[in-house]
């Protein structure tokens, strides 16, 4: 139906196409190395008031984030597999370098030095200044922009000279390199141009955020710069001659806004899209469009873990919090079959807590308790929990009362199917399972949501924000309004210390050490139930080179000015 759809949508487009433009124009037309620039079309799957997301809401909308990055820098740049490289700076303070200081009573210093050649789009200087002035502002509680818990950490952020940025810290802060970078696990002080914005501020606090210079007026310090804001329709951008890495390949990008799945589906398959950035498409409808778009391809890329929360408070029925129980279930569930199937075999089992893409991963994957398809295992373990099958085939207690646990997720599809998957496997095995679809209203419900009596079934974070959730201060509770995210509400003081000295620990060797005992000891007592890792596509136009796929945080567009048409 979703195809027929896509086609039916493509005949009305074709038939209502304006004029074909000249070759070398259209994203599918031959570059003419004489006249023609290299011109790509993206798409992002919304319709942003904005380029920036800090204004538009604290996440932003699906494809902001890319669009922001390809405009504007930071001093250093977050890559999709988590490591930084330098921009606007000329290198990544570490401690090797000399450019990270800790001192014994726990401080920091992080010193950036700015390239003598980063300039604004306008032809300005960039100094340590607009730095300065952009934590000035993102800590400002005046001010309408979501305030980062980064700065809890910071005591103050100064300019030495035009070109030397210092940050003082009060306590150890692991991601102190990733201040001022974009894309980054903790994206703060991205350069603001104090040029042209102290003084509206100081004038304008409460309509800060809704100054033209968010959108129509932007200048930035990226690969690329604002040449024409579309409102509800488009950005077209133009390759900034004085980007700091190097003038980008491709001369201009269009930004189109297509909030719609099935009208972005159709201008792929009419050849009028070359990429999308960010969060799109479904997998499942990447993969039908795959089927028909001979001009393109699909890239992915690990995003999130999609797991299973016990319930480990008010536990309902109380066999769920005894953890040889949910080592029987996660041995009766075919991991892999959930990844061929609903992943189309583009991810993996979820054996570690974090994803393979994250730096975290190879150094502490042998740390993970595993847990191999086997039903008879499974049914081994259940048993010597003193339960035994009826004739219907489900496991009774001593006192005939049936073994069944629920199981909600909330309306994801991708969710819904893995639920609905798990459930018939673990029915199959002998455990009865009602699976419960949250309705939108309930989802909203903070009591509804941390209350469920057995398992939750959702995408998590697999990466360290994810680790931040499963710290005790993160359960959500009657006396904190039920908000955070430690779902299965796990409250080992020892294990919490463990985070906490995750987050302090800025040495790599040691952190490591650190986090392999998190996940030996996520894994054993399963207070995280991995599933498989939740993948996310980019459309790429066979002509287009080098481009990734996305990943939570606009990942897609961090090497944009090495981007290139075949």
């Amino acid at each position: 139906m979703r195809i027929a759809i896509l086609m039916l949508l493509l005949v009305v487009m074709t038939a209502c196409a304006p004029p074909s433009r000249g070759a070398g124009d259209g994203p599918n037309g031959a570059n003419s190395p004489q006249a023609s620039p290299k011109r790509i079309v993206a798409a992002i799957l919304s319709d942003p008031p904005a380029i920036v997301p800090a204004v538009t809401s604290g996440a932003g909308l699906p494809g902001q984030a890319s669009l922001f990055s390809l405009v504007q820098s930071g001093l250093t740049q977050g890559a999709n597999d988590g490591t930084l490289t330098p921009v606007l700076a000329e290198a990544v303070p570490s401690i090797e370098n000399g450019l990270w200081t800790v001192f014994p009573d726990g401080r920091m210093e992080t010193t950036w030095k700015i390239r003598p050649t980063a300039t604004w789009h306008d032809g300005t200087p960039l100094t340590a200044e607009d730095v300065v002035f952009a934590a000035r502002v993102e800590r400002d509680r005046e001010v309408p922009i979501p305030y980062s818990l980064s700065y809890e950490a910071v005591d103050r952020v100064e300019a030495v000279d035009p070109h030397t940025l210092v940050v003082y810290w009060k306590a150890p802060f692991i991601d102190a390199d990733a201040f001022s970078a974009s894309n980054g696990t903790s994206p703060t002080a991205i350069p603001m141009p104090r040029h042209l914005l102290e003084q509206r501020y100081l004038d304008e606090k409460g309509s800060f955020v809704q100054l033209p210079y968010w959108s129509s007026e932007f200048v930035g310090t990226g690969p690329f710069s604002l040449r024409e804001w579309g409102a509800g329709t488009h950005a077209l951008l133009r390759a900034n001659d004085q980007f700091a890495l190097g003038r980008p390949k491709i001369d201009e990008v269009e930004a189109r806004f297509l909030a719609d799945p099935s009208t972005l589906g159709a201008n792929i398959l009419a050849g009028a899209v070359d990429a999308t950035l960010g969060k799109s498409l479904s997998l499942e409808q990447a993969i039908q469009l795959q089927d028909q778009w001979r001009g393109g391809r699909v890239e992915t890329a690990d995003s999130s873990g999609i797991l299973i929360y016990p319930q480990l408070i008010n536990t309902s029925p109380a066999v769920v919090a005894d953890v040889r129980f949910r080592k029987a279930l996660m041995q009766a569930t075919d991991r892999q079959q959930l990844v061929d199937t609903i992943m189309y075999g583009r991810s993996v089992v979820a054996d570690n807590f974090f994803t393979p893409s994250a730096p975290e991963f190879a150094g502490t994957l042998d740390a993970a308790v595993r847990y191999p398809y086997d039903v008879a295992a499974a049914s081994r373990q259940i048993e010597a929990l003193g339960y035994a099958k009826g004739q219907d085939g489900l496991y009774r207690d001593s006192a005939g009362q049936t073994l069944s646990v629920e199981i909600r997720t909330n309306q994801v599809d991708t969710n819904i199917k893995t639920m609905l998957v798990v459930a018939d496997q673990w029915q199959r095995m002998g455990v009865k399972v009602e699976p419960v679809p949250m309705s939108p209203e309930s989802q909203t419900d903070g009591a509804y949501v941390a209350s469920y009596p057995a398992f939750l079934l959702y995408r998590q974070p697999s990466d360290l924000s994810g680790l931040k959730r499963q710290h005790r201060s993160q359960t959500p509770l009657p006396e904190n309004g039920f908000r955070g995210g430690n779902y299965s509400r796990y409250q080992d003081a020892a294990f919490s210390d463990l985070i906490d000295r995750v987050f302090r620990t800025v040495p790599r060797g040691e952190r490591l050490e650190l986090l392999r005992q998190v996940v030996h000891q996520v894994t054993d007592l399963l207070t995280r139930m991995g599933l498989f890792y939740d993948v996310q596509p980019t459309m790429v136009a066979n002509r287009l080179q080098g481009v990734p796929a996305a990943n939570n945080t606009g990942g897609d567009v961090w090497n944009a000015h090495l981007w290139d048409l075949q």
